[in-house]
Formats: structure tokens, C-alpha cells, sequence
């Protein structure tokens, strides 16, 4: 649960309420975000290009063993991922994936090479005005001739602010003594005054927050951080609480501790920022 609820909020982080008004930002001040830890230990690092992100690399058990590189067009969206990962001590590329930006959708071409064999996947995501993704895949159920799946999430919003986010995952076999599996998600979020840093920079790379968040989107991300979530799998519920500290003189959240209300389970994210004056 750690693991899938630290990568879901990575995005998405927290922050505490307060009456205090928090302090005027410059215009030409960037908050840029180098590295995030999960308790103490470096699992990202990201390299910039002027103010685009254009390379980030994920740590795994034996050091970074995957990394991404991005393309933007013109307006600052992204619109190619080529990926790496580790093999024998060389970086192979193994998959990578194309975005079209429309009023209304985004159409992502993945094209992925499994052992020999070129594999094709080309998902439709819709978006608001604000670029704002409000559905991954379609509400349709999907038949094919083993079986048939209906496989979504879905994202609704109170203001500027996400504040729920549904999954929905159903695959009905049709051979014979072969069980359906299925799953039922509903995660609600509660929001403080801390500033979100990571939302410049990765509002507008959907395929890094697909890494990062796992069925989080950080085009929907707020301005405002996360203090509290409750998190219902089927029928299990858990609720969370997140403290944060932000940066010296500012309400950009650096540090937050996310701890399992009723449960010894928590953990620290950290992040290594960089402040540039324009």
C-alpha cells in the first residue's frame, strides 16, 4: 500500500491549513524541482533545459535503472517520451510514446519492444478547457475473444481542485472455471494552504505523472497541496494524514510526513529544490 499510495501522491503532495496569508511569490521567481526522496533515500532526479524538464531518471533497486527523455512543442506541451531502462550496464530503449493535443483529447502512441516483438497501444484521454484530463479510456466494455474488461479512471473537480478521482478495472472470462478479477477505487482529497511545487513543473507532462502517480494526472494537479485522503480499494478503506513543511519565508511545501490514520504505517517525501531568480 506504501509503495502504490507514495507514487499516486508524488504529484499531489500536502499541505496543513492555516489563517496565516501566505506570502507574495515573484513573478520571476522558479521554484525547480531537482530530486525526490522517500524517506531519505533519492528516487528521482531530474535535468532541465531552460525551463522545460527534459530528462528524468528513476532509481530502483540497483541504482537509477530507468530514464526518460521529453520533447515539447512549441506551447510548452509535451508531445514525445523516448524510454530506457538498464540492461547489462547499458541503457536500452524500450519503449516510447507520441502525444496529439486537441481541444477536447489527448491521443497517446505507445509503441513497446517485448522480446522481439513490437507491441501497440494508443489510448484516449479526454481534456477540459484547462487542459485538465477527465477520463482515461471509456466507460465501454471492451470484448475480446477470451474475454471481455471495462478499464477507466475518472477525475472530478470542486473549483481548481481535483477532488475525486475513480478507477474502475472488470475482466469476465468466457472460458470455463476461469475467474473474473475486477477492482473498485474511490480516492477523495482534503486541501491546505502549501503551495505545490511540482505543478509547473510537470503540468504539462502527463506521461511523467503517469510514472510518478501511477492513476494521478498532473495536469489536474491543484495550485494548493493535499493535506488529508481517504482511499477506498473494493471494500477497504484507509485515511490519511499529511503534515508539511515548506521552504524558509515561503509557502512552497519541501518536506511532508504521510502517516495511515489507525496504523503504524507512514513515510517521509522530501524535495530538493532549487530557487531561481529570474
Amino acid at each position: 500500500m506504501k509503495c502504490a499510495i507514495v507514487a499516486l501522491l508524488a504529484l499531489a503532495a500536502c499541505g496543513k491549513k492555516s489563517d496565516i496569508p501566505a506570502p507574495e511569490i515573484k513573478a520571476d521567481t522558479v521554484y525547480r524541482i531537482e530530486g525526490i526522496y522517500y524517506d531519505d533515500i533519492l528516487t528521482d532526479s531530474f535535468v532541465y533545459k531552460g525551463d522545460l524538464l527534459t530528462e528524468a531518471w528513476f532509481y530502483g533497486e540497483n541504482g537509477y535503472t530507468e530514464m526518460s527523455q521529453y520533447t515539447y512543442n512549441d506551447a510548452g506541451f509535451i508531445i514525445k517520451s523516448v524510454n530506457f531502462e538498464r540492461f547489462n550496464n547499458t541503457m536500452k530503449l524500450y519503449s516510447s510514446d507520441s502525444l496529439v493535443w486537441s481541444a477536447s483529447t489527448i491521443t497517446q502512441y505507445s509503441k513497446f519492444s517485448d522480446a522481439n516483438t513490437i507491441l501497440m497501444d494508443t489510448p484516449v484521454i479526454s481534456i477540459d478547457a484547462n487542459k485538465r484530463i477527465g477520463l482515461i479510456r471509456t466507460k465501454d466494455t471492451i470484448r475480446y475473444p477470451q474475454f471481455r474488461q471495462l478499464y477507466y479512471t475518472e477525475y472530478t473537480f470542486t473549483g481548481n481542485n481535483m477532488t475525486t478521482n475513480v478507477s474502475k478495472y472488470y475482466r469476465d472470462y468466457y472460458i470455463e472455471n476461469h475467474p473474473s478479477s475486477f477492482y473498485d477505487q474511490v480516492i477523495t482529497f482534503e486541501y491546505g494552504n502549501l503551495i505545490n511545487p511540482l505543478r509547473m513543473t510537470l503540468i504539462n507532462n502527463p506521461l511523467l505523472s503517469f510514472r510518478e502517480e501511477k492513476s494521478l494526472i498532473s495536469v489536474n494537479n491543484p495550485t494548493k497541496l493535499i493535506q488529508s485522503f481517504a482511499d477506498k480499494f473494493n471494500e477497504h478503506l484507509a485515511n490519511y494524514n499529511i503534515t508539511s513543511e515548506a521552504l524558509p519565508n515561503t509557502q512552497i511545501m519541501y518536506k511532508s510526513t504521510y502517516k495511515e490514520i489507525n496504523s503504524d504505517a507512514s513515510w517521509v517525501m522530501k524535495f530538493k529544490i532549487k530557487t531561481i531568480i529570474k
